[in-house]
């Protein structure tokens, strides 16, 4: 694999990689679909989760975040 950058890219290049882009960005939104939103609610609410354990899921991923910036790099 040659991961040697280039000057100048071709059509054909920018092309692929806009296709990449496009694909990363659909799978993105998906993962947030399924991992986040009502979709995560109702699925705790169907598995019987107290309204308590909903307001955690909620709260979980803006304290993550929050943590990542006291995280130490490797």
């Amino acid at each position: 694999m040659n991961l040697n950058p280039k000057e100048k890219l071709s059509e054909e290049e920018v092309a692929q990689g806009l296709r990449y882009v496009l694909k990363d960005g659909i799978a993105s939104q998906a993962m947030m679909t399924l991992t986040g939103g009502a979709f995560l609610v109702s699925f705790a609410l169907e598995l019987g989760a107290s309204n308590a354990f909903i307001g955690y899921l909620a709260a979980l991923p803006p304290l993550l975040q929050f943590v990542q910036l006291f995280w130490p790099p490797e």
